[in-house]
């Protein structure tokens, strides 16, 4: 017991403290961009960013997710790293599927030619930053979190500079997209040096009979991160279709906050995974008692820090992004309240991924994609620009999560012998 609390203690350290570097660094980051670029600058910005952040998730397959369970099962170091170059291969694939599905947005948005080179040079940074993504997941497979706290500071650190040096020197929009190639670029150089001198070395075996069986297992856990981690880069969009770029740049910005406090609860729910994903398989009792507390500690966690955000909210938005941004302190006070149910909505994943629910999962973060753009549309159309995004994403949010408890509770059930409920199956 003690060599278990001191492993998720240990875990949940090292990628807590990474979450919270990303946090720091993502916050100076914005608050060096929205005052060199302004609010409709940071709107044109916001949209770029959301072009790729939409589509490339689709692409994924949810292979990482799988990825990790896979390789933590794992014990032979040679397959741990065929699982890996199959893994990367076939990201790559999907990479270029997700480019042409990106040409295709961007015609039938019809932008300007700013946000068009914007999205390109963005969508190399995010090629090389996917695969440094998925190196790193060996780590977290092997609960070696140290070395993905190392690759993720070399990046947000590079990249902290470099957005700092664009803006003292003026270097221009596109200068801020070369930025995260070069960091991105960094943090995969990294991995792939430490994955080969601590671990083992990526073998490029495509095993397409493996892929495929993954695919078949992941797309749909897949589709449901995606639509999840979409959902507030098509609100930008939409806003900006819809209604104008400050509107895109306002809700970006606001919504920016309450996701760098969701990172805090990702490292919780990232230690735990390897744990909850073998009890899943071999132990429906422990299995159920990890996710329980686990639902319970971080939902308790994102309680205390709604409470403690809400009567700052005005000095929080003033200080990070200046007076220009104080046009919307309602909504951020509604945003600000979702933060436990984001909190409570990592384990929820986790838990519900571990025990193979693609289906569910999928269908409930699907079906708070398409009520909260519905409603953001509808809204944006009536006029009401930022706002319209706050009140969408909140309900989808709320109805995504709600749907994936009640499914968290029948996978927790288990019988007086710790074994499943035959109900929940």
């Amino acid at each position: 017991m003690d060599n278990y609390v001191n492993r998720v203690a240990r875990n949940t350290f090292f990628f807590f403290s990474s979450q919270v570097l990303e946090g720091l660094t993502g916050i100076f980051v914005i608050m060096i961009l929205v005052r060199y670029l302004g609010v409709d600058g940071f709107g044109t910005y916001a949209v770029v960013f959301s072009v790729v952040n939409l589509v490339v998730p689709l692409t994924h397959m949810g292979i990482q997710e799988i990825g990790i369970r896979e390789m933590a099962r794992e014990n032979d170091v040679t397959k741990k790293g065929a699982c890996l170059g199959s893994l990367l291969q076939a990201r790559l694939l999907l990479l270029t599927v997700a480019g042409l599905i990106i040409a295709i947005v961007l015609i039938a948005m019809w932008p300007k030619m700013r946000i068009v080179y914007g999205v390109l040079i963005f969508y190399v940074a995010i090629v090389l930053g996917t695969s440094g993504e998925l190196v790193t997941s060996a780590f977290i497979a092997d609960e070696r979190f140290q070395y993905n706290l190392l690759s993720s500071f070399l990046e947000r650190i590079s990249l902290l500079i470099l957005i700092g040096l664009v803006a003292l020197a003026d270097l221009g929009f596109y200068a801020i997209f070369v930025s995260y190639v070069i960091s991105k670029g960094i943090k995969t150089a990294s991995a792939l040096y430490l994955l080969k001198k601590y671990f083992y070395r990526i073998i490029f075996e495509f095993d397409a009979r493996w892929i495929k069986k993954i695919i078949r297992e992941s797309y749909l856990v897949g589709l449901g991160i995606s639509t999840s981690l979409g959902f507030h880069h098509a609100t930008v969009i939409i806003l900006q279709q819809v209604a104008d770029n400050a509107s895109a740049g306002i809700f970006t910005a606001y919504y920016n906050v309450i996701a760098r406090c969701q990172l805090l609860s990702v490292a919780f729910s990232r230690s735990l995974m390897p744990g909850i994903s073998m009890g899943a398989k071999r132990n429906p009792a422990a299995f159920a008692k990890l996710s329980r507390k686990g639902l319970l500690t971080i939902f308790l966690a994102g309680v205390f820090l709604a409470i403690a955000m809400w009567p700052l909210k005005g000095l929080i938005i003033k200080i990070l992004y200046g007076e220009e941004f104080m046009v919307g302190l309602r909504g951020m006070g509604y945003l600000i309240l979702l933060v436990p149910f984001l909190f409570a909505d990592n384990i929820l994943n986790v838990s519900v991924i571990s025990k193979g629910m693609a289906r569910h999962f999928f269908l409930s973060k699907a079906s708070g994609f398409i009520a909260g753009l519905g409603i953001t549309f509808f809204l944006a159309l009536s006029g009401y620009r930022y706002d319209a995004g706050i009140y969408g994403i909140i309900l989808g949010k709320l109805a995504a999560t709600t749907i994936l408890f009640t499914v968290f509770v029948k996978i927790t059930t288990v019988d007086g012998n710790g074994t499943e409920n035959p109900a929940t199956g």
